[in-house]
């Protein structure tokens, strides 16, 4: 078979092509004006039998890259050494995941810190023991009472309650841990998912929470 110059000229200015493997995946896409598919027989010894023309009649070179990155990123060729040009638009992303991300972006702790403290001050203020924020988020902490504390951590993924003990004797710390333990994880085991960490010093109950509200609302029980 002789691909004649009237041919090429076909496929317009600039075109996209690829050559594929016998299951039907791809070997390798690329950009190319004339007769460059053609030159991969030599190159890296292809048979011309499995080369497709994917795209054609592409105005200019800058439009070929972006159309050859965007199938390398979709097809993944085995025999690309690089990903294309421009291939950081491509996303393909949820919209609702995109919309999040930039709204977290947006976020910031140390006002949202003071402002839930606010909203909920006839709860916090008696008994707040302390609280910090960054960048990534807020938390907020009782006083202590029987070493034991209740933790509000707010973060990107949402909202956090923690029930802490701390005690300087192991034997001690041990007991109150097993306590709590006892306490909550009936109550709270079937709408909430518990994570427990014991440690030397107690340990820690953490669950996620769905709002501000169950999260304020265990907080009350805590201190009441």
């Amino acid at each position: 078979m002789k691909l004649t110059g009237e041919f090429w000229e076909t496929l317009g200015p600039h075109y996209v092509y690829g050559y594929q493997h016998p299951d039907g995946s791809w070997k390798y896409i690329g950009k190319a004006v004339g007769n460059r598919v053609t030159h991969h027989v030599a190159e890296k010894g292809y048979d011309l039998d499995d080369a497709h023309i994917l795209v054609q009649n592409l105005p200019d070179d800058k439009t070929a890259a972006l159309v050859e990155s965007l199938l390398i990123h979709l097809n993944n060729p085995s025999d690309n050494k690089v990903a294309g040009h421009h291939k950081e638009i491509f996303v393909m992303s949820k919209l609702k995941g995109m919309f999040k991300n930039f709204t977290d972006a947006q976020r910031n702790f140390h006002f949202e810190k003071g402002e839930f403290l606010e909203r909920h001050r006839e709860v916090f203020y008696p008994s707040v023991g302390g609280g910090t924020s960054s960048g990534q988020g807020f938390s907020i902490w009782s006083a202590s009472r029987d070493a034991t504390q209740v933790i509000i951590n707010s973060s990107k993924d949402g909202l956090q309650v923690q029930f802490k003990v701390n005690h300087s004797t192991a034997e001690t710390a041990s007991e109150l841990f097993s306590n709590l333990r006892e306490t909550v994880e009936g109550p709270l085991s079937e709408d909430y998912d518990l994570s427990f960490a014991p440690a030397k010093t107690g340990g820690i109950i953490s669950f996620m929470v769905e709002s501000e509200v169950d999260a304020v609302d265990l907080w009350k029980d805590f201190v009441s």
